[in-house]
């Protein structure tokens, strides 16, 4: 098991020969959508597999930076770092604003 601040889509992939999308990242309740092409299941496999080579263990500490942040924690800053409104900033993590601006 592992863990990670944001996925970038939520899915489920089922033998690497169907995958299901939510309709509305917000919403999952929403529905899904049933993917079958064997190259569109193949590339949100390796998406997957890319989060999870990122994801730490469940459970063990994230790396710091010099400055004692996590990749986390250093992704939050960096939007109002920039200038971001708490709105875009929100956007760019793929994350709803109440838990970025709370």
């Amino acid at each position: 098991m592992r863990s990670v601040p944001a996925v970038p889509i939520q899915m489920v992939i089922v033998d690497r020969q169907i995958a299901l999308l939510t309709l509305q990242p917000d919403d999952p309740r929403a529905g899904a959508l049933e993917v079958r092409s064997p190259s569109i299941v193949a590339a949100l496999h390796t998406l997957f597999e890319q989060v999870w080579e990122n994801g730490p263990p469940f459970g063990e500490q994230a790396p710091r930076d010099h400055t004692g942040c996590t990749p986390a924690k250093r992704e939050l800053l960096q939007g109002p770092a920039a200038g971001d409104t708490d709105e875009t900033a929100a956007l760019k993590l793929e994350v709803s604003l109440r838990p970025y601006a709370a």
